[in-house]
């Protein structure tokens, strides 16, 4: 098996099912020992909605059903908070663009169901920040932060890249003013600037080129904890889908002038592998071919690992040595097993003292531990 596999045997599987193959949905539909990993994988409602399609029986189709219908009540309950968000920040003529699930549709997905999103993410204008103060004002939300104190207004205007809250009905939004710490400086600036208008969302909404999507997307993919679902694979593969000839071309272009190939190449080569995608395999050729020692260094452990199991702390430390740049430089590999007060006390548990949460947190990250006692 090809180290650049994911999820063992059973990723091809799936893989074939999302992609239209009706013998291989029917098999997978007769697979119970494979339900945890389809429903972790986030593309039950996925295969609900191909199985509804083709009439498809099977033991699996209530699980797949029953995500199916959770997803969609989630999707419904973030756009209607969304239209809100999108109001209140028109009013403020602020600029943004939705990221990840609610991003991707209908541009992406045509039937937004099948895309499970968890909460809002919102892209803005860092200059946009302080102006943005009125609409989150006016939407009222309550900050979704540890303890209020001076370490997390630190935190966010040195470390942090979004601003978090949740609404009463526990609909979470994160309003991003710039991208993660591992990503360049300017490249959130860039993607908005190049995004087009897209007023069936809101006077001052965007929507992000497919390229810069695609960029964003490869970039979250290591800012998540493995192993990931393959369900953003699946979103890679769909934006190549949606592009035209000049995706490919597109995305590495954006991808050489930011320094991101490692971030790209494994992601992509794991996309075409998966799908047997040409778009990804002109991607992952091309970024690999413009990496720098340190980087296809990395790669090669990365391949050994498997993608989905590699963690941005490889990925941050090669690059840097590379010379890439990043937004938080060296404290973009480091922060990762050793984080800011702040994002310590919303990931651990209040009643740890600070050497349990520390201590946690770092086996956390190097996968010695899965989650927290008690």
């Amino acid at each position: 098996m090809s180290p650049l596999r994911p999820y063992g045997d059973a990723g091809p599987l799936i893989a074939a099912a999302l992609g239209g193959g009706e013998a291989e949905l029917q098999a997978l539909a007769r697979r119970p020992d494979l339900r945890r990993l389809v429903v972790a994988s986030r593309v039950a409602p996925a295969l609900a909605l191909r199985a509804s399609v083709i009439g498809l029986s099977g033991r699996e189709l209530e699980a797949w059903h029953t995500e199916l219908v959770t997803a969609t009540t989630r999707g419904l309950m973030l756009r209607q908070a969304l239209a809100g968000i999108a109001a209140a920040l028109a009013r403020e003529k602020v600029p943004w663009a939705p990221l990840k699930g609610l991003g991707l549709s209908p541009h992406v997905y045509a039937a937004w169901e099948e895309r499970p999103a968890g909460d809002i993410d919102v892209l803005i204008g860092g200059p946009d920040f302080a102006r943005a103060g009125a609409a989150r004002r006016a939407i009222d939300w309550v900050e979704a932060v540890g303890d209020a104190g001076e370490s997390d207004e630190a935190f966010l205007r040195d470390e942090g890249y979004n601003w978090k809250a949740v609404d009463p009905g526990g609909v979470q939004l994160e309003l991003h003013f710039r991208l993660w710490g591992c990503a360049p400086d300017g490249l959130a600036a860039s993607v908005l600037t190049r995004a087009a208008p897209d007023p069936t969302a809101g006077a001052t909404a965007r929507r992000l080129r497919l390229a810069d999507a695609w960029v964003v997307a490869a970039i979250h993919w290591w800012t998540t904890v493995p192993v990931r679902p393959l369900l953003y694979l699946w979103d890679l593969h769909r934006v190549a889908a949606a592009g035209d000839d000049r995706l490919a071309a597109d995305v590495l272009g954006q991808v050489r002038k930011w320094g991101l190939e490692l971030f790209a190449a494994p992601v992509a080569a794991a996309v075409a592998e998966l799908w047997g995608d040409q778009v990804h395999r002109t991607i992952a050729a091309g970024a690999r071919a413009g990496m720098r020692r340190p980087e296809r260094m990395a790669l090669e452990r990365i391949e050994i690992a498997g993608v989905e199991s590699a963690g941005l702390e490889l990925v941050s430390l090669a690059r840097l040595l590379a010379g890439r740049r990043s937004r938080m430089g060296w404290k973009a590999a480091w922060r990762r097993v050793w984080p800011h007060p702040a994002v310590l006390r919303q990931k651990t548990p209040a009643e740890w003292g600070w050497l349990h949460r520390r201590a946690w947190f770092a086996a956390s990250r190097l996968g010695l531990v899965r989650r927290p006692e008690g």
